[in-house]
């Protein structure tokens, strides 16, 4: 049961990483290329919120 509950807190820890690389280079895209990913730049975080964490 705590392996477990290691690897889960590490599993979001890498997910929390990834996401704030995803983050970080969305945010230096234009809004031209964001909208062609159907992303508005003011919903950056709650998209990447969902991606990596909306499963739950």
């Amino acid at each position: 049961m705590a392996l477990r509950s290691v690897s889960d807190f590490l599993h979001q820890v890498g997910q929390a990483q990834r996401m704030s690389a995803d983050y970080d280079r969305l945010r230096q895209m234009s809004p031209e290329c964001l909208s062609r990913m159907g992303v508005e730049r003011n919903d950056i975080a709650t998209h990447l919120y969902n991606k990596y964490f909306g499963n739950r």
